[in-house]
């Protein structure tokens, strides 16, 4: 059997998981469009991956407020690749890896919230942004909230991809958390013997990253190609697997986001927040007989109840002027989806900003 892995249902995944949510490889970044990629030096033992865009920029007049793109959990900046140029064109574009992931340092500590959101104001303090729009997907909703909430004379505007969810409320058992996992199990299983290696006194891990890449078809959006090889490295006779600092990281990271509870009330900036309205079963489908859709149905149904209460309904009521806005054909990578919707709604939502300082 395939290892075993949870669909991403809007909260952090157990740490052997969710790291190797990747999917089928897309092309890799054109020449002309592919970033700069840099490190910013935090401290003298702490840097982070940055990807540049801003060689891209063809508005040198009235310039807007650089876009700081943050990765959901377990990703690096180059899960951007295909949605920041077509943000660039109009606007400086940015991205950073957290600590911890791909060519980001990876200490012992520090991935609590409030770490994490200094690491953010010491990267916008070393590459001179003094003030920004924040855009963050996922489990970066809570870097996102928190920064604003402790230097909102830094954020003009914060885009919340699927992120803006209570984690802290989410720690209680999801209803269809069960359901959900045993049906994609079941669907992966579906997937041919060979793709995996079977290390002695290990489990099953994809023997290449194309063998990954078909794993998580099964129920993910492609990702940029440069991804799919930042996440995970492949090691002779183990298969392919993400380093042991990022899963190290991803557990810390998890554990530390379920103590913090947003407060989206002290924020004054405009926010955006875009919802995935598609089910996290809807990739498997195809995959599920016939005698369980019925059961499959009220599962995807049940979790989305549970996702509505655990995120929106706090949005909704602690900042009712809120922009917000539900995608019912995308899934929680919804910038992978539809990554020029994706765009378009962002360049709306930064156009309508007051105007940048000269």
């Amino acid at each position: 059997m395939p290892t075993r892995l949870q669909i991403l249902v809007g909260r952090a995944l157990p740490a052997a998981l969710a790291l190797v949510l990747v999917a089928p490889a897309g092309a890799a970044p054109a020449a002309a469009s592919a970033p700069l990629i840099t490190r910013v030096e935090l401290t003298d033992t702490v840097n982070l991956e940055l990807r540049d865009w801003r060689s891209l920029l063809q508005q040198s007049a009235n310039t807007p407020y650089p876009l700081v793109l943050l990765t959901g959990l377990g990703n690096t900046a180059a899960v951007y690749d295909d949605l920041a140029p077509l943000l660039a064109r109009r606007q400086p574009v940015l991205a950073l890896t957290r600590r911890g992931f791909g060519g980001s340092s990876a200490p012992a500590t520090g991935y609590d919230v409030a770490t994490r959101v200094e690491d953010l104001r010491l990267a916008l303090d070393r590459l001179g942004l003094e003030r920004v729009v924040l855009v963050g997907h996922s489990i970066a909703g809570d870097e996102l909230t928190a920064f604003a909430g402790r230097y909102p004379q830094r954020v003009a505007g914060l885009v919340y991809l699927d992120s803006a969810l209570n984690r802290y409320a989410t720690r209680g058992a999801n209803p269809a958390q069960a359901c959900m996992e045993a049906l994609l199990e079941q669907a992966q299983a579906t997937l041919p013997a060979d793709l995996f290696l079977r290390p002695a006194g290990a489990e099953p891990q994809p023997r290449s990253h194309a063998a990954l890449a078909r794993l998580m078809a099964v129920n993910l959006p492609p990702f940029p190609q440069t991804e799919l090889y930042a996440v995970a490295a492949w090691i002779p006779g183990g298969g392919v697997l993400p380093p042991t600092s990022a899963r190290r990281a991803q557990e810390a990271i998890t554990q530390g986001t379920e103590r913090y509870r947003p407060d989206y009330r002290p924020l004054r900036m405009p926010l955006l927040a875009i919802y995935a309205g598609q089910s996290p079963l809807e990739r498997l489908w195809p995959r599920i007989p016939a005698a369980q859709q019925r059961q499959a149905r009220g599962c995807a149904k049940a979790n989305a109840r549970w996702l509505q209460a655990a995120g929106l309904d706090d949005l909704r009521a602690q900042r009712p002027d809120a922009t917000i806005e539900i995608w019912p054909d995308a899934s929680h990578h919804l910038f992978l989806d539809h990554p020029q919707r994706t765009a378009d709604a962002i360049q709306r939502f930064v156009a309508g900003l007051a105007p940048a300082a000269p």
